[in-house]
């Protein structure tokens, strides 16, 4: 698929609060209709939330970069902005820092750290 489809079908899951998975497989239904009837029972599994997942990594990891932490998160099965708020929620919650870091090279890169527990 290209690109500006991709963004369509992500602005209509940040509309509809679903994911592109789920986009997707009722657009084959649509498109199909009767002809498909096996849904993977990974589609069936019960959805977790982008904050626990962001969590899940942070614990593991501790600190990362975004990108590492999108990557690690499976970010791409996300509406962007679902995942960006509960990337800032848990921020404005305490129970993670976002700061800005400067690499060897002088970019600057976003880091994510776990805020520690006492």
């Amino acid at each position: 698929m290209d690109k500006m489809i991709l963004r369509r079908i992500d602005g209509l899951c940040a509309a509809t609060s679903t994911t592109r998975v789920d986009v997707l497989c009722a657009l084959i239904r649509a498109v199909a209709g009767d002809y498909v009837r096996v849904v993977p029972a990974v589609f069936a599994a019960p959805r977790i939330s982008p904050q626990e997942r962001i969590m899940r990594v942070m614990r593991r990891d501790s600190c990362a970069t975004i990108r590492e932490l999108k990557r690690n998160t499976a970010s791409k099965n996300t509406p962007w902005s679902e995942w960006d708020s509960a990337l800032q929620g848990l921020a404005e919650a305490g129970d993670l820092h976002i700061t800005y870091e400067r690499t060897a090279s002088g970019k600057t890169r976003k880091v994510v750290r776990i805020t520690p527990t006492e």
